[in-house]
């Protein structure tokens, strides 16, 4: 985007806070009914728990500030950030936009997201105080909010691993996880399915090893760090999986789908995932059948996380009530709901204590304690090209070391 085009953009969000300014506390910004939209991957008329979640937080949003609508834009994950980015261009976009925290940085970069530090209190604030809250604050001002925390890990079949004898805790390196897996697999189930296709957007084992053995993928500029000795043991190591039969060879053109239902269907002693599908794995497979676990983790720092951003356009007309459903999402109210309906992790401090959490979201909030984000500058989504990585090796026989130089410095180009 040009330097003139963010200028544009901010003056638009300059204007339009002025404009709010002259609005009383909790006034909207013009007379009559309004109507915000959002756009999100989430369907309220769907029946999973969080679309029954937003339901309810979009109905109580409603009751409680008259003459405001909300109304949703569904549209697949993986579009919200560039259809959202092209729409903001255009100067027609959404009032309010989901993208993930790895597509933050263009947004961010373009200012497309509006200041809403002025719809929570000091106490909201301190609640709220993590990683994610963090990422989005520079000085005073905040530029959204994060919901559908996601701790990256992997499932496993709790049944199997008890019935041998060992838990997840046993598997804190990562040969003690490739020696137990392995064991655990049979010729009627793979030890550990991930899958390695460019539409996956999971965290694989490649990643995972990588900050494991390094402590992050990028430096502190957002330069990739990819052409290390660390991350070709970890090419190796995952390549391995496939060679010793552990992990499938149909892997290289698996998607994100496949090895949740690989595992659902019961082919899989374990499998990648984020710990926010969870509760339909359990509902599928069977809560005594199913686990959640971290992987391998050198202090910490292997467990990926990652999760939804919630913010404000910063040319939407109405900043003011956008600003205040965004809070409203993220409420005291809101957070015990997306917990209870929804099965996801909490993000306020308070919701984690007074809350007895599932075995599965107690794990993943360990993950949030010392769990390792990208650093700003780091640029677009880093997950489909550790696969093209892992394609470019398997597929096309590629020497480890030239395919992650390869892929870093394509990856720094862009």
């Amino acid at each position: 985007m040009t330097k003139q085009r963010q200028a544009a953009i901010a003056g638009v969000a300059v204007a339009t806070a002025l404009g709010l300014a002259a609005c009383g506390p909790g006034g909207s910004e013009e007379d009559g009914p309004i109507t915000i939209t959002m756009s999100t991957f989430l369907d309220p008329n769907g029946q999973s728990g969080r679309e029954v979640a937003l339901r309810e937080l979009i109905d109580s949003f409603e009751e409680a500030n008259e003459g405001i609508n909300v109304e949703v834009q569904t549209s697949q994950w993986s579009l919200l950030a560039p259809q959202f980015m092209a729409a903001a261009a255009s100067g027609n976009a959404p009032d309010l936009a989901w993208v993930t925290v790895l597509d933050l940085d263009p947004v961010l970069d373009n200012q497309l997201f509006a200041d809403v530090s002025g719809a929570f209190t000091d106490e909201d604030r301190e609640d709220l105080d993590d990683a994610f809250w963090q990422r989005l604050t520079e000085g005073d001002e905040t530029y959204g909010v994060v919901l559908s925390r996601v701790a990256m890990g992997y499932l496993y079949r709790a049944d199997l691993f008890e019935e041998a004898g060992v838990s997840p805790s046993d598997l804190d390196t990562w040969e003690k996880f490739t020696e137990t897996l392995s064991e655990l697999g049979d010729s009627d189930q793979w030890g550990f399915c991930q899958g390695f296709s460019e539409a996956t957007s999971d965290v694989t084992t490649l990643a995972a090893r990588m900050v494991y053995e390094q402590g992050t993928l990028f430096a502190d500029d957002g330069a990739p760090m990819w052409d290390t000795p660390e991350a070709v043991e970890a090419l190796d190591y995952t390549v391995g999986l496939v060679e010793d039969g552990i992990t499938p060879p149909e892997s290289v053109t698996w998607s994100s789908e496949d090895p949740y239902e690989q595992f659902s269907a019961g082919n899989c002693v374990a499998a990648m995932a984020s710990a926010t599908r969870v509760p339909t794995i359990q509902e599928q497979l069977g809560e005594e059948e199913t686990g959640f676990a971290l992987f391998p983790s050198a202090e910490g720092t292997s467990n990926v996380i990652n999760g939804w951003t919630v913010g404000v356009w910063s040319g939407s007309p109405h900043q003011e009530a956008a600003a205040r459903f965004a809070a409203h999402l993220i409420s005291p109210e809101a957070d015990r709901l997306w917990v209870e309906t929804a099965g996801q992790s909490p993000a306020r401090q308070s919701t984690t204590e007074e809350l007895d959490l599932p075995e599965y979201l107690q794990v993943a909030d360990a993950a949030f304690d010392d769990g390792w984000l990208p650093p700003a500058g780091a640029g677009g989504d880093y997950r489909p090209v550790m696969n093209q990585i892992v394609l470019d090796v398997m597929t096309n026989g590629t020497d480890p070391a030239t395919a992650l130089q390869t892929a870093a410095e394509e990856f720094a180009a862009d």
